[in-house]
């Protein structure tokens, strides 16, 4: 019997519902559901926090220590109340870098991922029906990458619901046939609807996550005449096959974009470098090193001057210079390359996953700031927990 196994089961039926909850805005949009959602994340955390004090981990106090600090001197800088709240989500998101010991490992892990993955099924029906319904239509240019026949929709909810395949893929020889199916659709939907509207970041994601996947496959002997290798890989490459040949005009399109794309890299003024270019050269030497706080906000989204702003940098590397500074910064960063080493050195039968997830997750981070997207955030900080719970 794990210890405190009954808090544990009730934090990841917590995760489930959340999972579930935001995977349901793409068909209800609808505030009662967010208000759920925000009292499903503060009861997550308020379990997690007595559930991460009962194991007496190490260096919990300096976690609360910069939680207090950073909202404080979000509240004291009178940064927006609503960016100051969404901030604090994110912080109780980090509490998960506490969660795995040596002996809850194995079952976090196996618990963790037949109820996400299981809900990742409903996800890629709900995103099929969302899309239907907004008529998302493939670029056709390369000024609208994103293009939707009807007004209302939120492209993020396919990031946060759906775009969980792609950390999750490599963790599919542990799961059983009917999530392996979940895990590849959705991957597939996502992957697809990333090369319509020419995202590279998440391309080169998808890429690096099927490498990985291959590689532990191998390394597993999972490659065998198995029922449900079989089975799931026939119906994905069919599913795949007949995507591709009912969009043969529409996607010789997307190529030829796609490659121009990439062709621009290095020679293209890319907005984001002109967003973190104004927003350093004001920057006082102390928000340098210790950020703006909770709330922070980017008065210049892609060098557009903007009085509110957005609470976000759009590469990674700067939203947590521009929230905690190069602390932050050199904390989490410091930590997920310590982790990905350890765990790549590891023989334990997980580690080759979980390293994936942080690898991935730096990837993207390069093109857009993971920071906010919920499950992402609390993955990541799962597998650099599930690394400091592996021996030397």
């Amino acid at each position: 019997m794990i210890k405190h196994q009954r808090k544990l089961d009730g934090m990841i039926v917590l995760l489930g519902a959340l999972f579930f909850l935001i995977s349901l805005q793409l068909l209800i949009s609808n505030k009662i559901i967010e208000y759920i959602i925000f009292i499903i994340r503060g009861l997550l955390f308020y379990k997690l926090f007595f559930y991460v004090i009962n194991l007496k981990k190490q260096f919990f106090w300096f976690y609360f220590l910069l939680f207090i600090y950073y909202l404080l001197y979000g509240l004291v800088n009178s940064n927006f109340f609503s960016f100051i709240v969404m901030d604090v989500l994110s912080a109780f998101s980090i509490l998960f870098l506490f969660l795995i010991n040596n002996q809850n490992k194995e079952y976090v892990t196996k618990r963790i991922l037949n109820v996400i993955s299981i809900i990742l099924g409903f996800s890629f029906i709900f995103s099929l029906i969302y899309l239907f319904v907004y008529g998302f239509r493939p670029a056709e240019l390369m000024g609208e990458r994103i293009v939707f026949e009807e007004d209302g929709s939120n492209f993020k909810l396919l990031f946060q619901s759906i775009g969980l395949s792609v950390v999750l893929l490599p963790f599919v020889w542990f799961v059983d046939f009917k999530r392996k199916l979940a895990i590849g659709l959705a991957f597939i939907l996502f992957t697809v609807i990333n090369l319509i509207s020419l995202s590279r970041g998440y391309l080169a994601g998808s890429f690096i996550s099927i490498l990985i996947t291959i590689y532990i496959g191998f390394k597993l002997n999972k490659f065998g005449l198995r029922y449900s290798v079989i089975s799931s890989s026939s119906i994905i490459l069919f599913s795949l096959l007949f995507f591709l040949n009912q969009n043969k005009e529409v996607l010789d399109t997307t190529l030829e974009l796609l490659k121009y794309r990439f062709e621009l890299i290095g020679n293209e003024v890319e907005p984001r470098d002109i967003e973190a270019k104004y927003y350093f050269k004001d920057l006082s030497d102390y928000q340098l090193l210790f950020g703006k706080g909770m709330g922070a906000a980017n008065l210049r989204p892609f060098g557009k001057y903007s009085e509110r702003g957005i609470m976000m940098m759009h590469r990674g590397e700067n939203n947590l210079i521009m929230k905690g500074g190069i602390l932050l910064l050199l904390i989490i960063y410091g930590l997920a390359i310590y982790a990905i080493f350890k765990l790549f050195f590891s023989n334990d039968i997980y580690s080759n996953s979980w390293a994936s997830v942080i690898f991935i997750f730096l990837l993207l981070e390069r093109g857009h700031q993971q920071f906010s997207n919920v499950f992402m955030l609390i993955l990541f900080c799962m597998a650099i927990s599930y690394s400091f719970s592996l021996k030397k």
